[in-house]
């Protein structure tokens, strides 16, 4: 758990001495997060640099609900190519139990000259309920509509 802490401080250190800008300037994002389930994804900049995600998923018979706030980075040598890392919580019930839980995330998304982004991304997280464990189901690819 020290060593789960000690991450989040640093990617929260790491993210606040980087600023960048991401290179398009829609506002919002709608689509959809696949990989270990399917999770309906939205996304709204805050700033240039920050924006949250709200997510509402299935997979198999659990529903899950998460809000991530995300630094937001442009790779300056691949136009449209950037990173994001951030922070969030969620609640879910998975297997007829609720659960809580504290979650990462970090990813890639390329914003095409068209209103539509790609991206893959990594979201581990602690559940917290009638067990506490560890999760990292693997990555998730995201195609949404900018606007």
């Amino acid at each position: 758990m020290k060593k789960l802490i000690f991450l989040f401080i640093a990617m929260f250190v790491f993210a606040s001495s980087v600023s960048a800008q991401m290179s398009y300037s829609e506002k919002n994002a709608i689509g959809l997060r696949l990989g270990y389930g399917a999770e309906i994804s939205y996304q709204r900049f805050i700033s240039s640099t920050n924006r949250v995600e709200v997510d509402l998923g299935l997979m198999g018979k659990s529903i899950n609900a998460s809000g991530i706030y995300q630094w937001v980075w442009d790779i300056s040598s691949v136009q449209g190519l950037g990173w994001y890392a951030g922070a969030g919580v969620g609640l879910g019930v998975w297997d007829k139990k609720f659960a809580g839980s504290i979650l990462g995330q970090i990813g890639l998304e390329y914003a095409f000259n068209i209103p539509l982004s790609l991206s893959i991304d990594w979201k581990p997280g602690v559940f917290i309920g009638e067990e506490t464990n560890f999760g990292f189901e693997g990555l998730c690819l995201g195609v949404r509509y900018r606007f």
